[in-house]
């Protein structure tokens, strides 16, 4: 039975309300230690935030809008293999060990400022054993899963289908 209490909003550095599920995911003790290392970032439209060849300094919470990760083909050809939203998170591959930055990753929906953590912070976190890891593990699964099932549509179906 519901006992018709809602639990406190949590809020941004800023005041405003958080709206990204892998934060709010997070014990409300846990998260008021992650919020001391969130700061935000203005993102002008296709802006990119990670860019393929470079070493990765910061991952991104989106707390609305929609981001592209994209791959570049030899033609110069950018092709979407991801979308990520305030489901979850810009820099998933620091989490599985590797902070050379593959793909390219941009604004394509914008919707307010964007959190963001170092990734030296993110790595102290995410180390660590526990909610933050457990959660960031959970959600670096279900974004390969995305990815797997676009490749798979993208194999059968064609683009008319798919839209």
């Amino acid at each position: 039975m519901a006992s018709g209490h809602k639990a406190p909003i949590r809020l941004l550095p800023d005041g405003s309300p958080l709206q990204n599920r892998l934060l709010t995911a997070l014990p409300a003790d846990l998260y008021t230690k992650v919020l001391k290392d969130l700061t935000l970032r203005k993102v002008v439209l296709g802006e990119t935030l990670l860019d393929h060849g470079t070493v990765a300094s910061k991952v991104y919470f989106p707390n609305g809008g929609v981001y592209s990760v994209t791959n570049q083909m030899r033609d110069g050809q950018l092709v979407e293999v991801a979308t990520v939203g305030a489901e979850g998170m810009l820099g998933v591959s620091v989490f599985l060990g590797d902070t050379m930055v593959t793909g390219r990753s941009l604004q394509q929906v914008p919707n307010g400022l964007l959190p963001t953590m170092t990734v030296g912070r993110f790595l102290k976190y995410s180390a660590e054993p526990g909610p933050f890891r457990d959660v960031v593990g959970r959600y670096a699964q279900a974004h390969l899963l995305q990815v797997m099932q676009c490749t798979a549509c993208n194999a059968l179906h064609g683009i008319e289908e798919r839209c």
